[in-house]
């Protein structure tokens, strides 16, 4: 690409407590000038939550956007200024009751760039453990914890019960890992 883009201007189109819409207004290299719309997010993290035999700790809650009970990671949203790692631990704990000794980074990434700064921290957990009673609900959300064996978790990605992106790229990285290290492939 030539040239060079400049932000001329943005204003705040929507807020909630959850997210805003930007709006900026960008002079391109062609010397024309265009709206751009961002869903401003926060983040978030996703943790897998990895027990005995591989078995995987999931949420299943209903997710109004696709009026669906989708089964997916115990995750959340990044409250402002907050270390990811310190929201995974808490998000692990609100929606399953569940702690783990120990959580390690998988990877980061961004849900959909073209609209959206969203990014998603992907921790997994070793030993998850129950401290408390399984909440049943998130924030008044009625929610349900299952466990997966890992090969059918990749076989709920491939049949198309789990259709959640964090869920998918989690489960997915976590076998991956597995099967390099295996393998012993760098």
């Amino acid at each position: 690409m030539t040239g060079h883009r400049k932000t001329l201007g943005s204003t705040i189109s929507f807020e909630s407590s959850f997210f805003q819409v930007l709006t900026d207004r960008v002079g391109l290299p062609d010397g024309s000038v265009r709206d751009y719309y961002t869903v401003k997010h926060p983040g978030a993290v996703a943790i897998v939550p990895v027990g005995g035999e591989g078995r995987i700790l999931m949420v299943r809650q209903h997710r109004q956007a696709v009026d669906d009970n989708l089964l997916e990671l115990p995750a959340g949203k990044l409250d402002p200024g907050e270390d990811p790692w310190v929201c995974a631990k808490r998000e692990l704990m609100e929606e399953t009751g569940f702690a783990c000794e120990r959580l390690e980074l998988l990877t980061s990434y961004y849900t959909s760039p073209g609209f959206t700064d969203e990014k998603v921290h992907v921790f997994v957990g070793w030993d998850p453990h129950a401290v408390e009673e399984p909440p049943g609900s998130d924030g008044g959300e009625p929610l349900s914890i299952e466990w997966l064996g890992g090969h059918e978790a990749l076989s709920a990605i491939y049949d198309g019960r789990i259709v959640d992106g964090k869920t998918i790229v989690g489960i997915a990285l976590l076998k991956l890992r597995e099967h390099a290290e295996k393998h012993e492939i760098d």
